[in-house]
């Protein structure tokens, strides 16, 4: 771990950027360390989160994702009772459009 952390801002300034290119090197760390396998306490450890809903904030499930998890669990139910092969996954997103784009954010029920 570092030994000094840096605010956005002062990131920003050293780098010569703005804060917003500075957050979205953030993300894209953190999504990295995800796909990588890092588990909830990892990401907590490395981003600096005390709580796990400061953490959960930052969690999201990019359309990809879940069409992989959806197509491996399709293939371990047709595998456990013995069917065919899989059919070909679903499309990617729209063209153009990249993973962070095409973030799935679920819905939040209200009390």
């Amino acid at each position: 771990m570092p030994e000094q952390c840096l605010t956005v801002a002062h990131a920003a300034e050293r780098l010569g950027t703005g804060e917003r290119f500075v957050r979205r090197l953030i993300a894209e760390g953190r999504i990295a360390f995800v796909k990588m396998g890092a588990s909830l306490k990892d990401l907590m450890v490395r981003m600096g989160h005390s709580s796990v809903r400061a953490a959960m904030v930052h969690q999201h499930s990019t359309e990809r994702r879940q069409r992989e998890l959806a197509a491996k669990m399709e293939s371990r139910v047709r595998r456990d009772m013995g069917t065919q092969q899989p059919r070909p996954p679903l499309p990617g997103p729209p063209h153009g459009t990249s993973d962070w784009m095409a973030t799935v954010h679920p819905i939040r029920r209200h009390a």
